[in-house]
């Protein structure tokens, strides 16, 4: 009776090895070259993220600050970030109902496209910069 699965070949024939490990002839070299390839890639992969990881808690070592730290002030300055484009748009909406109630045509266009194209067009993004700029300047200062 016949052994399942049967004893690996031990004549030292690599074809034969790959047909008892894959049950494939000719094809196991390929199907090797293949799963060592995804390994690779793998391996590549997670060794770039490794180095990622170890770049930046080098830079946070230099800043001296931890982790934790770091995601408080990504996490303040988000909320900045969004007060701030909330507070534009809202005075663009104002700035755009203001000046089509005065028939300023100029100003609605200009409002329209800076809005979506012309960043430095638009006077409603230039003015919270200014203020953005004078309120960073008052904090060193004070």
């Amino acid at each position: 009776m016949e052994r399942y699965p049967p004893d690996p070949p031990t004549d030292g024939s690599i074809t034969l090895a790959m047909e008892w490990w894959f049950g494939v002839g000719s094809n196991g070299a390929l199907i090797l070259a293949i799963v060592n390839c995804v390994f690779a890639a793998v391996d590549l992969i997670s060794l770039s993220l490794l180095g990622q990881l170890l770049l930046f808690h080098i830079s946070l070592r230099r800043e001296g600050i931890t982790t934790y730290a770091y995601i408080v002030r990504d996490n303040v300055r988000k909320r900045d970030r969004q007060r701030q484009v909330a507070d534009a748009r809202s005075r663009r909406v104002l700035a755009l109902r203001d000046a089509r109630e005065r028939g300023e045509t100029l100003k609605v266009c200009r409002l329209t496209t800076g809005q979506y194209m012309c960043v430095p067009c638009d006077p409603i993004r230039s003015a919270v910069r200014k203020e953005e700029r004078a309120r960073a300047r008052a904090e060193e200062k004070g």
